[in-house]
């Protein structure tokens, strides 16, 4: 029997996956993200699935499958499941990342652009949360074609 150290199973579980994955970007050069999977909808976290690959539209593409899947799994909306608040959490990221930047693509920003709502949110979220931030004058419009491949640009502030 393997076992780890005593007291919480979960954090230490965390840290292992963590350690992993980052031994293994800084080896090979690949990126990653993971996500929690649970063997019944709204039921605990099972086990983690890690995603790794050398591009970033992988990482965009995955996490619209899993988006879909979420959407086609779980088509009751639970507490949780509040696209109006992800689309309020991506405009408030994307307004954080153009504090530092001027301008950045999306796929090349994905966590920070998703954060919490990876893995649920995909890009009609993504669109309507750019389009809000145009309507206020935040960035450049028009909000058009690929979000993965879209390019934020903040308007100018004289």
């Amino acid at each position: 029997m393997i076992c780890g150290p005593p007291g919480d199973g979960r954090a230490f579980s965390d840290a292992v996956l963590a350690e992993y994955a980052t031994r293994v970007r800084e080896r090979t050069g690949v990126g990653y993200f993971w996500f929690e999977v649970a063997d019944r909808p709204n039921g605990p976290t099972a086990y983690h699935l890690i995603h790794f690959a050398s591009h970033p539209l992988a990482f965009w593409r995955m996490n619209e499958e899993l988006s879909k899947w979420r959407e086609k799994t779980l088509p009751d909306r639970s507490l949780f499941e509040q696209p109006d608040l992800w689309v309020q959490e991506i405009a408030t990221n994307v307004k954080a990342r153009l504090a530092t930047v001027s301008s950045f693509r999306i796929m090349d920003n994905l966590g920070d652009v998703l954060g919490t709502t990876l893995g649920k949110a995909r890009g009609p979220h993504v669109r309507e949360a750019l389009n809000s931030l145009e309507s206020d004058g935040i960035v450049k419009g028009p909000i058009k074609g690929d979000m993965g491949r879209f390019v934020v640009t903040a308007t100018q502030s004289d």
